[in-house]
């Protein structure tokens, strides 16, 4: 037996100095507790029970006793074989413990618990591999240890109270933590961003209560922006904070006026006096130096610069047309005389030849209709003077 070689020749286990091991048992396979071969949960000291099949349900001759094959339940043989692939991985490459052959899990994580992709013991959605997250809850919203869906300090997994209902334990109430009459979140932090232990503004791990050390890293996304993409001071990429107020100006207008969403607040529009939008291009996309925001040149993408004029040195491009995509070949009443559908129906639908051609039909209207109300006024007093006369 192999214990024989873990004891001394008085009988003594090498590792444990008394005449039993790890698991009570002695050199003759006599448990501590029992006095049989079986320990307390009826298995002997080579992990058989008095049936002859381990924890697996396997004999001494790797038969399970269930399925009666070499395979158990879950498709593995005691060599931890799969019956159909005759080898350690499955067909879909998972072994029995549920890696693939280099190391991953189905879920990216490797068997130190670290994941692939994120490099941390979270994965993407800020799990581990158990399923937790850094708080202790499941996607359910259960705490690991409580199985509910508050943790131990009665906070859920958005970090409310359930007691005070607040991000705060005890909302001024010293019950809980007599040293602390503001109360403190599931971070540690009080409301002033003061830790409970440190008694600064950052924990033990170095990081303040939105999550950042004293370089403005995040300690999640390892990045300058937390996850909704603020600083540690608060403001966005933009400059803007979630009160839609400004860095640099302490207002909801930025230097050059505009508010979050690119309003002017003279104009009311998308673009200032000069008619220029937020990003500094007007409805052209030119800059105030003639540069295109797309091509980054001083011509866009149809080869036209700010004014109008194509590369070419003329105001229309290699097919004749201008910037707005019309030719030079209108007549008299602004209607296109080629037999290109194209612009005839583009110049027929104008707003502005439209909105021309429906204010002279007004004007012309008016002037009959002036000119019919006279005509009728005057016949209607030639015909009661008409009848006076054949009064008197």
């Amino acid at each position: 037996m192999t214990f024989k070689k873990e004891v001394d020749e008085d009988g003594f286990h090498k590792i444990t100095h008394t005449k039993y091991d790890k698991r009570n048992f002695n050199k003759d396979g006599i448990h501590k507790i029992t006095g049989t071969h079986f320990n307390t949960i009826g298995r002997d000291n080579k992990g058989f029970d008095k049936d002859s099949f381990d924890k697996d349900g396997f004999n001494k001759n790797n038969i399970h006793k269930i399925t009666g094959t070499k395979f158990g339940e879950n498709g593995w043989s005691q060599e931890k074989l799969h019956y159909i692939t005759k080898t350690q991985f499955d067909e879909d490459g998972f072994d029995i413990n549920g890696y693939d052959h280099k190391g991953l899990d189905k879920r990216n994580f490797k068997k130190s618990g670290i994941h692939k992709i994120t490099g941390t013991r979270y994965n993407e959605d800020e799990f581990d591999k158990r399923g937790f997250d850094i708080h202790g809850f499941d996607k359910r919203g259960l705490h690991e240890k409580t199985r509910l869906k508050h943790d131990p300090r009665y906070f859920d997994k958005y970090g409310i109270h359930k007691i005070t209902g607040t991000e705060l334990n005890t909302l001024r109430n010293p019950r809980y933590f007599p040293n602390n009459c503001h109360g403190f979140d599931k971070y540690g932090f009080d409301k002033y961003g003061y830790h409970q232990i440190t008694g600064t503004t950052s924990n033990k791990e170095g990081f303040s209560k939105r999550g950042f050390d004293k370089k403005g890293i995040h300690k999640i996304t390892h990045t300058m922006y937390d996850e909704l993409d603020f600083d540690k001071y608060g403001y966005d990429k933009d400059g803007w904070n979630k009160y839609d107020k400004y860095r640099f100006t302490g207002t909801r207008f930025n230097k050059d006026g505009f508010n979050k969403d690119g309003i002017h607040k003279i104009t009311g529009t998308e673009f200032n006096e000069k008619d220029f939008g937020i990003d500094g291009f007007n409805k052209d996309g030119f800059n105030k130096d003639g540069i295109h925001k797309i091509t980054r040149t001083e011509f866009n993408e149809k080869g036209f610069d700010k004014d109008g004029n194509h590369k070419n040195g003329s105001i229309y491009d290699d097919e004749g047309l201008d910037k707005d995509g019309f030719d030079n070949s209108l007549d008299t009443l602004g209607l296109h005389t080629s037999d290109d559908d194209l612009f005839y129906w583009s110049i027929i639908f104008n707003t502005t030849y439209f909105q021309k051609k429906i204010e002279l039909i007004l004007k012309v209207f008016l002037v009959c209709f002036n000119w019919i109300s006279y005509v009728t006024y005057v016949w209607w007093l030639v015909w009661w003077w008409r009848i006076w006369q054949t009064w008197i």
